[in-house]
């Protein structure tokens, strides 16, 4: 990695010498930042200590204009961790060299780079870039994906409409000879069109997996390495022993093929004080297993919100509602959970129950996790339980670089197992955020929640109540971010 790091910044002189012969432009944007997190209660649990830390990250992304319509772009994240975890006097690590100092020489992560070309006849995009967002935040999971993509521009009346067309590789499983017709591929269009005073949308997608699993394989999965592979990190649902976990590969295999069907239409606009923002995401397809006398299981899941907003003044309210369906059951012939396919990280509009910055995703109420969970294709059971959220929230310019916020929402779970003692009432989350724009390109932001837990998180691990499970919970968060 080091030899690697000389090469990269040699390159880097060499190419600012090269500049006026080469013309080309190498602009730099990015982001420092540093996060405080503490959480009283991550397990629920009543001997639960106080979670208390600090993470880190740099993120540089670097534009190479070779013409006005030809680029080059890269990003990378560095030192991204828990403070000093990697690089701690105290900690060492023992390799066929010895001991050695667990040192910051691999800590860079290069995870885009693609060409960007405006044609005449449009945008041409190449390489590892930006995916799996769309429209609004909701049911976003923004992450890097290995892509093709086109986009036509056409102008219309007022406004502007899109026309895009994207081949996605997810996963290539074709590599060697002794395995075929295994890929992950996504194709997505859609088409957007942009007004002075909204945007709107539709986009439609086929999912081709090969080398799937549906929510009970990815469950058995977790078990298995649960208890065989040491050291491995679970979100495990106690409703599926070891034995049925083996009795789920014998029967219906370890991985199955997925052809799914997404639509996902939406609308954002503002007209004068009053705001609409809504989107829905709606899956339907099969999944196919390799075994006689396993029957293909239909998809079926969604994933809605509809949000209302209204300027007074300094002060801007929101009401709204967002609805992810679940399914408790992964032994039915459907696969229902909207969160299995799209969790929707990107949305956060509750703190403890829709982010992940908190690592609350996996860990809250001993590993059921919240709204998120492990994200897409996990079996995290508070995520594939699905959920209903009523919320209202206001937002007050104190000054031109000071704000303040104050969110509630009410949630439930969408769908718990029948019988015994499960509860679908998950609580009350009450977030209040305060935001300082130190300078233009400094920013500080405090969040404080939280969660009168109702008696989902009591009953969701054992169907009776757990008397050592204390539902109610805080977190702090605070971050400083300098942008460049």
């Amino acid at each position: 990695m080091k030899k690697m790091m000389l090469v990269t910044v040699l390159f880097c002189f060499m190419a600012a010498f090269a500049l006026p012969a080469m013309a080309i432009e190498v602009d730099f944007s990015g982001s420092f930042e540093v996060e405080g997190i503490l959480n009283s209660s991550e397990r629920m649990y009543d001997d639960d200590k106080t979670s208390d830390f600090r993470q880190m990250r740099l993120r540089v992304q670097t534009e190479f204009t070779v013409t006005d319509d030809l680029k080059l772009i890269t990003r990378f994240d560095a030192l991204e961790k828990v403070l000093s975890s990697k690089d701690s006097a105290f900690t060492t690590t023992y390799n066929d060299t010895g001991w050695d100092s667990d040192a910051d020489d691999d800590n860079i992560d290069f995870d885009r780079a693609y060409i960007s070309w405006k044609s005449p006849i449009g945008l041409f995009e190449v390489g590892r870039m930006m995916g799996v967002v769309w429209g609004t935040s909701f049911c976003d999971d923004e992450s890097d994906t290995d892509r093709i993509k086109y986009v036509l521009p056409i102008s219309m009346g007022e406004g502007k409409l899109y026309i895009g067309v994207v081949a996605e590789k997810v996963t290539e499983n074709d590599k060697g000879p002794l395995v075929s017709e295994a890929d992950n591929d996504k194709y997505y269009i859609g088409a957007t069109y942009v007004a002075k005073s909204y945007r709107t949308g539709l986009l439609s997608a086929f999912y081709n997996f090969k080398t799937f699993q549906d929510p009970g394989q990815s469950l058995a999965t977790e078990v298995y390495y649960e208890n065989y592979v040491p050291d491995s990190a679970t979100t495990l649902d106690p409703a599926m022993s070891v034995t049925e976990a083996l009795t789920v590969f014998g029967t219906r295999g370890q991985t199955c093929e997925g052809q799914v069907f997404l639509l996902a239409p939406y609308f954002e606009g503002k007209f004068g004080d009053f705001s609409l923002t809504t989107e829905l995401d709606y899956v339907f397809g099969t999944t196919e297993y390799h075994v006689d006398g396993v029957d293909d299981k239909d998809v079926r899941g969604f994933g809605y919100f509809v949000e209302g907003g209204y300027d007074l003044g300094p002060a801007t309210f929101q009401l709204g509602f967002a609805h992810s369906s679940g399914d408790a059951d992964y032994t039915d012939d459907k696969i229902e959970s909207m969160g299995f396919v799209s969790p929707g990280v990107d949305w956060a509009k509750l703190l403890i129950l829709h982010d992940d910055v908190t690592g609350l995703n996996n860990t809250l109420a001993g590993g059921l996790g919240n709204h998120v969970g492990d994200g897409f294709g996990s079996p995290s059971t508070a995520m594939c339980d699905g959920y209903q959220v009523l919320y209202a929230g206001v937002d007050y310019a104190v000054t031109d670089t000071i704000s303040l916020g104050l969110i509630a929402g009410m949630s439930w779970a969408d769908e718990v197992p029948d019988g015994m003692d499960y509860d679908d009432d998950q609580g009350v989350e009450y977030d209040a955020s305060f935001t300082w724009n130190l300078t233009k390109n400094l920013q500080y932001k405090a969040i404080a929640a939280y969660l009168d837990g109702g008696d989902y998180w009591k009953t969701r691990r054992t169907g009776t109540v757990d008397p050592d499970i204390d539902p109610n919970i805080y977190t702090l968060y605070h971050k400083l971010i300098l942008t460049f």
